[in-house]
């Protein structure tokens, strides 16, 4: 029961269409997670974190990012130097999180194998079904990769599966 999720499309305003992009994306918390509630900036997982990552860790935001982004380019502008930048933006981050290569990296950070079986069988087996504002539910559908959104563990999780991609 922990595993499953209901979630309810609410239509977007002025939309007649009952498309699933005529509705606000779906929010929702599974209470499994914030059982665990592990912290994000816990030193077990942060000796594993690159110095760049700023995402949801203690004492690091968007805006340390944007400052460092900025001295960068004020150094390149004193040093008469040309200096560029390229933005990603990560669509669907967390719905892309392969489970199997989570697994792997975990293995890495978690001593403790009972812990790790419990955050993978929840990955491996977590399921929603979708109900529209007026009740017609769908089929269950089993979530073949990704991490659970506005839960307290996907920062984590996220973080640990990015943390080795490679510096260029």
């Amino acid at each position: 029961m922990w595993r499953r999720v209901s979630v309810i499309a609410l239509l977007k305003p002025g939309k007649l269409d009952t498309s699933l992009k005529s509705c606000h994306p779906p929010l929702y918390h599974i209470q499994t997670y914030r059982t665990l509630n592990p912290k994000p900036n816990k030193p077990i997982v942060e000796k594993f974190l690159p110095h760049e990552q700023a995402g949801f860790r203690s004492g690091r935001s968007t805006v340390d990012q944007l400052a460092c982004l900025t001295q960068n380019i004020e150094q390149a502008f004193d040093d008469k130097n040309v200096f560029g930048a390229i933005f990603l933006d990560l669509t669907a981050a967390y719905d892309t999180v392969w489970h199997l290569g989570l697994h792997l990296k975990l293995l890495k950070v978690l001593a403790c194998q009972p812990m790790l079986n419990f955050i993978m069988e929840l990955l491996y087996s977590r399921s929603f079904e979708l109900y529209t504002s007026d009740g017609q539910a769908s089929r269950p559908f089993r979530t073949k990769n990704g991490v659970a959104q506005g839960s307290v563990l996907a920062s984590c999780l996220y973080d640990i599966y990015t943390a080795d991609f490679p510096e260029t």
